[in-house]
């Protein structure tokens, strides 16, 4: 039977998707989940489905099926062989200082005057796409890295396509309450303003022609309106596959909350470090009960190592790990008696893959937040966790769980599945289906918006 959508708009033939983006399966990384899972979608749907993307090296594999898509690899070049010869002598610069004390000197000049994610870039342009692919109907580039704008907005003029690029994450950052440290932060002044500058030039004329934009959050997407201007838009969230984990067959020796994943500077640590600092000191025989593993917990950003380290130094309760491969992390939470989770203080529309994973993990969460965003309104949506607001909270649902588990009370919760179900990779990514075909139905042959 043809889909109601597709009837409702008259459209008689799928338009053909091409899909640029930095990270795609088997490398396993969280740049990868979005792009990859779009891609399966369509394919399922019977659109024809290409995607540039960077070669994958040794690492933690994804085993992952690529049924239906065209996955056409590129390398990462450390040179810039199609640059100009100036630009290439630069960057030969910037890899001979990059230990040595001139290295801020040569990044601020390497990141002024050279092409997008010139350490991490395809040394690609539009010709080198066309040669290993047909024109498509659509392009859709989502970033980070930002080159996948860049290269997007080439192919799309090239091929005369619709152009829909998607924000994972913002690139300028327009409302201060979306941007992240590690992600948006572009050093001291006056320097910052000079990076600052060139990033929303460059990301305004990559965009300049884009048909329709999509974004991960509702806050992501303002933010990118305000830095491009007005555009047909929709909010597409990332998801989790919904799978239905199975329950663990013996108690836990302590009370355990499991935390996986990246740490950021904006997190609540201080609230967990005082509410554990309270329990070692005033509820001994509890804390000896308590166990929080955190799973591959690591951070870019040298300071946030340094203050996470510091509570793990200070507090035995706390174990630390390296990261896993995806289905022991699966396992791992599965097994906790709780999730630990930790909101980002002073900050919007920040919802992270990993918290998708914990809401559907069927194990209830610990949100350790001073705030009321996104996440704390999925939780609630949901039904699958608890708010700690501050420490005493925090102290108190801690003593709680403890409590409960002594007396064999593993799981309490009773989530809305009918909530949970949108937020599953099937129902957003056919979100952006509908997205997608309703511009296509707009303009089939990419031409440009009015303004």
């Amino acid at each position: 039977m043809k889909d109601p959508h597709i009837e409702k708009l008259g459209i008689e033939e799928l338009p053909s998707v091409l899909i640029i983006c930095q990270h795609f399966p088997p490398l396993n990384r969280t740049a990868a989940r979005r792009p990859y899972y779009l891609a399966r979608h369509l394919a399922s749907k019977g659109h024809i489905v290409s995607v540039v993307t960077q070669e994958t090296g040794p690492g933690d594999d994804w085993n992952t099926s690529l049924q239906g898509m065209d996955v056409v690899r590129f390398p990462v070049s450390r040179e810039l062989k199609s640059a100009p010869f100036w630009q290439r002598w630069l960057l030969s610069v910037h890899w001979r200082l990059i230990l040595t004390p001139l290295r801020p000197v040569i990044d601020l000049i390497t990141d002024l005057l050279l092409p997008l994610n010139p350490r991490s870039r395809l040394d690609i342009g539009p010709h080198d796409i066309q040669q290993r692919i047909k024109r498509h109907d659509v392009v859709i580039a989502t970033g980070p890295g930002w080159s996948m704008f860049e290269f997007g907005a080439l192919v799309s003029r090239e091929w005369n396509s619709l152009f829909l690029p998607d924000y994972r994450d913002p690139w300028s950052v327009d409302m201060p309450e979306v941007g992240l440290f590690v992600l948006s932060h572009h050093g001291k002044p006056p320097f910052a303003w000079l990076r600052e500058h060139r990033m929303r030039r460059l990301e305004r004329r990559f965009t300049r022609h884009a048909h329709g934009i999509t974004a991960a959050t509702p806050p992501f997407l303002d933010n990118a309106l305000s830095v491009i201007g007005d555009r047909p838009s929709a909010v597409v969230f990332n998801g989790h596959e919904a799978i239905h984990h199975p329950r663990r067959s013996s108690p836990t020796e302590r009370f355990t909350l499991v935390y996986t994943g990246s740490v950021y500077w904006e997190q609540e640590w201080e609230l967990l470090s005082d509410a554990l600092s309270r329990m070692r000191i005033s509820h001994q025989s509890e804390y000896r009960d308590l166990h929080i593993l955190l799973i591959g917990a690591t951070s870019t950003h040298v300071p946030t190592m340094e203050r996470v380290q510091r509570m793990i130094d200070k507090e035995p309760c706390i174990t630390a790990i390296k990261r896993m491969d995806r289905d022991s992390t699966i396992k791992a939470q599965g097994d906790a008696d709780r999730l630990l989770h930790l909101g980002f203080r002073g900050k919007k529309g920040i919802v992270p893959l990993k918290f998708l994973e914990y809401i559907h993990a069927e194990v209830p969460i610990i949100q350790v937040s001073s705030g009321n965003d996104i996440q704390e309104a999925i939780l609630k949506r949901t039904r699958t966790g608890i708010v700690a607001s501050d420490a005493d909270a925090l102290l108190n649902v801690l003593l709680d769980g403890i409590f409960s588990w002594r007396n064999g009370h593993v799981h309490t919760h009773e989530p809305d599945l009918v909530s949970l179900m949108e937020f599953t990779w099937e129902h957003q990514m056919e979100r952006w289906r509908q997205f997608i075909l309703t511009m296509h139905n707009y303009h089939p042959r990419g031409r440009p918006v009015l303004r």
